[in-house]
């Protein structure tokens, strides 16, 4: 499930996995750890390069977008790349998906300029052209739906609601095929982010069964602790009744997990409204994840069943089969229209 050169491909050798892969960060290139204060977690981590050159260290996500999607197992120019992201303010998936975009886009004669695939050098030049707004990153600058429509090709775009995917081909991992479709920004894996159910074997990563109600309930309790301002790797680690007790001991409330989800679920589905009111409600991906099987490795024959798991989960949300919210629910949470 490992999005390859831009969702084309879903597995990579492993020689040039392993170039990429945390083994060889952890060997050769990190050389310290940072986090937010008195964090026993401590997710940061320096890197430094041939040269001494000392960067702050890519996470998956970063390693993914600048390497296999890209279809580059130059490590250090990797590094480079996230850490220049950081300077520019830009972020690294969307950044390192739109170049994918703009590559794939050149091999189908749609453009002329710019990177092509195992590019590091001309991906570091595309980084700072588009930061900087200049020459040919000002096209890549809107992203990479607005770049594929603007080049007639919106198919090259691997994106939902707008909001470019992420390093998990959902061909692989069917719950987070329907997290990304129904999230409330688009493609995105930290508002549902259910591989972390499908990798470790608590749900079948294949099926689509079962999805619909696992979506949901990762959402809703990721909307609660999100309003907790906790990051992802606490909630993980401690779990729902600890995060629940943080919160009866900050507020001197007295509220169950049940009554977390509760909340968890007026948060989505008052930001659903808000999309709802800005004429959004396409739940969807692209198309080559819905009809384009993949092609080989361990999920080989797969695409993503998208309609059927979004019916369930629309009824289960209370929403009505086009994707609005149904009066009974908005009454429900106490939310008006």
């Amino acid at each position: 499930m490992l999005p390859v050169k831009n969702f084309q491909e879903s597995r990579w050798p492993a020689q040039r996995a392993e170039e990429v892969g945390g083994e060889r960060l952890r060997r050769d290139i990190l050389s310290g750890r940072h986090g937010c204060a008195a964090c026993p977690v401590a997710c940061g981590h320096w890197a430094t390069l041939p040269g001494g050159e000392v960067k702050k260290a890519p996470e998956f996500e970063t390693i993914w977008s600048f390497g296999p999607n890209l279809d580059s197992s130059d490590l250090p120019s990797i590094v480079r790349a996230g850490a220049l992201c950081d300077d520019l303010g830009l972020d690294t998936i969307s950044t390192g998906s739109t170049i994918a975009a703009a590559a794939e886009l050149r091999d189908m004669g749609k453009m002329e300029e710019g990177p092509g695939w195992d590019d590091p050098a001309g991906t570091l030049d595309t980084i700072k052209k588009i930061g900087m707004m200049e020459g040919g990153g000002r096209m890549l600058a809107g992203g990479a739906r607005r770049l594929a429509l603007e080049r007639g090709a919106p198919e090259a775009s691997m994106d939902s609601k707008g909001l470019e995917l992420p390093g998990y081909d959902p061909r692989g991992a069917k719950g987070m095929g329907l997290a990304y479709a129904t999230s409330n920004r688009g493609g995105c894996h930290m508002k549902g982010y259910t591989v972390l159910h499908e990798l470790t074997g608590k749900a079948e990563r294949l099926s689509s069964v079962g999805k619909a109600k696992l979506v949901m309930g990762v959402q809703d309790e990721t909307a609660f602790v999100d309003s907790l301002v906790l990051c992802r790797f606490v909630q993980q680690l401690l779990g729902p009744e600890i995060l629940v007790d943080l919160y009866n001991g900050a507020t001197g409330s007295d509220i169950r997990r049940e009554d977390m989800m509760e909340m968890g679920g007026r948060i989505f589905n008052l930001e659903r409204l808000y999309n709802e009111r800005a004429g959004v409600l396409e739940d969807t991906l692209p198309g080559r994840l819905l009809s384009g099987m993949v092609r080989d490795g361990p999920s080989k024959g797969n695409v993503v069943e998208l309609p059927e798991m979004l019916a369930e989960y629309r009824t289960l949300r209370g929403w009505a089969p086009s994707g609005e919210i149904l009066e009974e629910t908005l009454r429900r949470y106490g939310i008006s229209r």
